[in-house]
């Protein structure tokens, strides 16, 4: 079962299309409440200060997944919304894709790449 960063990581690589490297350069200054500002990412364990398309993007969160966002304690804690034990932004995806990987094990469904999760959502971007 998904918890904490991990089902929230998930909830918006679902209903974002997010890319998992933008989803890890995520910061709370790029959130107004509705939207996140994509404009970073972190790739091969750097900050890269642009998307993978070079073209930051403004991306709706819908109501079911910013309950899950705004409970988590980075809120406040840090300026990254995914950081890692030590207080620092994940640097990789690995911690969770190995959460994923649990998840279906325990829901017992057939493995898929965490990728999958990822459905690009157009209709969701605003320029």
């Amino acid at each position: 079962m998904l918890e904490g960063k991990a089902l929230v990581y998930f909830s918006l690589f679902f209903a974002t299309g997010m890319r998992p490297n933008e989803l890890l350069g995520l910061q709370w200054k790029d959130w107004d409440g509705q939207r996140f500002h994509v404009r970073r990412g972190i790739v091969r364990r750097k900050i890269k200060h642009s998307t993978k398309t070079h073209e930051a993007r403004y991306v709706y969160v819908p109501d079911w997944v910013r309950e899950s966002l705004l409970a988590l304690d980075t809120r406040l804690a840090n300026k990254w919304v995914f950081i890692n034990s030590i207080g620092t932004p994940h640097l990789d995806s690995d911690y969770f894709n190995k959460r994923w990987v649990s998840a279906l094990e325990a829901a017992e469904v057939a493995y898929r790449i965490p990728y999958t999760c990822r459905i690009p959502a157009r209709r969701n971007c605003y320029l």
